[in-house]
């Protein structure tokens, strides 16, 4: 519910700056940051990123303020800003994310490994009839 208000707001701030004849590159910038900032918040960065995915949140508050009070070149910094933020936040997640399966992987591999090499020492004594 916050999310969809939040863009929302976005979505009433670009419509209202272009009203008002705000430049157009500073709202695209604000839109794509919005955007990103959404969909890295939809995904694993609030668990796996959550100190760079709160600098992209934070970035893209002070551009749409920059943007709301006519400072259009601090808006398009803070802006891009974000969107590479949430961009750290989405890479670093996936990174985790990764680096778990890789981990969950090995470890599911040196249980088969133990279970293969038993199997093998329980073959070897009912062959040798006992002692491997």
């Amino acid at each position: 519910m916050r999310r969809r208000f939040g863009l929302l707001c976005t979505v009433a701030l670009a419509g209202a700056a272009l009203a008002c004849g705000t430049p157009r590159e500073p709202i695209r910038a604000v839109s794509k940051a919005e955007l990103a900032v959404h969909e890295a918040d939809n995904g694993a960065a609030p668990e796996r990123a959550p100190q760079e995915l709160q600098m992209a949140r934070d970035k893209l508050a002070r551009a749409e303020r920059a943007l709301h009070d006519g400072h259009h070149s601090e808006a398009r910094r803070l802006a891009e800003e974000a969107v590479v933020d949430a961009e750290l936040a989405d890479a670093k997640a996936e990174s985790a994310e990764s680096r778990a399966s890789v981990e969950a992987a090995q470890e599911m591999l040196h249980s088969l490994h133990g279970e293969t090499g038993r199997e093998v020492r329980e073959r070897i004594r009912g062959v040798d009839g006992g002692t491997p």
